[in-house]
């Protein structure tokens, strides 16, 4: 992979155009034949249930989007943060859970980085390269719009939050997502299981197997095993 020299100017929407049960596996298609990349493409994935995934470390340049960017000097891969939302956008329609998670998230990283919202620094992958990415349903307009607001002054912590210790406790996750009706949902990363500070900065976090977090409103529903902690789940939906 190729180290990233500059900084980020943009960020980069896109779609995976498929139905993939979550951010691993889309590491696994990007990682195995015929790509063989060294890491994922995208800098983060939005899940359907609005988890987000991490991607590719931010000290590389992405594999994303080969285009040249708007000052026609450097490709997107290498000045754009590129965010990718699992689905087929060129057919289905983006879920409130999906969409909310993702614009909290590149709000959050748009004032990370020093950028300013608007149509020219959150861009589509079509808008610089030959492809239909991120499909003609992709809620472009209003995810710009919403971005803009939200870094106006408009809240990104979410009211409530779900923190899944690994990816065997999803069944789980959308049991308690059904009932609350598209909360963000967030999965503890890496070997060490690093709690995602979104998830932190919810008013509420529901914690679904391992240790507690600490965080000072937090309804944690863990067991043993995996079993345990789905009864816990069908305990406290009651």
């Amino acid at each position: 992979m190729k180290e990233r020299t500059r900084p980020y100017a943009y960020i980069n929407l896109h779609h995976t155009a498929g139905h993939e049960e979550n951010t691993q596996k889309v590491r696994e298609i990007h990682t195995g034949p015929p790509n063989n990349w060294g890491d994922i493409g995208y800098n983060a994935v939005i899940e359907p249930n609005g988890a987000i995934g991490i991607g590719r470390d931010t000290k590389w340049c992405g594999a994303h989007n080969p285009g040249m960017s708007p000052d026609k000097v450097h490709s997107m891969n290498e000045v754009a943060f590129a965010v990718s939302h699992i689905g087929d956008f060129t057919k289905d329609a983006m879920g409130e859970a999906q969409f909310r998670s993702s614009i909290k998230y590149v709000a959050q990283k748009m004032k990370e980085f020093g950028l300013v919202p608007s149509k020219r620094t959150i861009r589509k992958h079509k808008d610089d390269y030959a492809t239909d990415c991120p499909g003609d349903n992709f809620p472009y307009e209003r995810y710009v719009s919403e971005v803009i607001r939200l870094m106006k002054g408009g809240s990104t912590v979410p009211a409530i939050a779900i923190l899944k210790f690994s990816p065997e406790d999803d069944w789980s996750a959308k049991d308690i997502d059904a009932r609350l009706g598209g909360v963000a949902t967030y999965v503890r990363q890496g070997t060490d299981r690093k709690i995602p500070s979104e998830a932190m900065s919810a008013t509420k976090l529901i914690v679904i197997g391992g240790p507690t977090t600490g965080h000072p409103n937090e309804v944690l529903l863990s067991g043993k095993t995996k079993y345990d902690t789905a009864a816990a789940v069908t305990k406290y939906l009651g």
